[in-house]
């Protein structure tokens, strides 16, 4: 769900096509709040389209991420790993 005044009303996007529970999400630098990131138990996902739809990265679960300097970089951890995963 997504809301655009601080929470008082939200708004479904998905309608539970999502990825499902997910402990991380970060939005994609420089994406305009389309590019959406998430890490969980059941994997690594995606959205580029502001969470309508959802795409899979990997199925490794990790419970942490954040992108580095640029946003080509993220670093996942979790499970006793660290990972980077360079986008294009």
């Amino acid at each position: 769900a997504i809301t655009q005044n601080g929470g008082r009303s939200w708004q479904l996007v998905s309608d539970g096509q999502g990825p499902g529970y997910r402990s991380c999400v970060q939005y994609i630098p420089n994406s305009k709040g389309q590019g959406i990131m998430a890490c969980g138990i059941p994997g690594i996902s995606y959205s580029l389209d502001g969470g309508k739809k959802w795409g899979s990265l990997s199925t490794e679960n990790f419970y942490t991420m954040r992108f580095g300097k640029n946003w080509k970089t993220l670093w996942l951890a979790g499970n006793g790993r660290i990972a980077r995963l360079q986008l294009k």
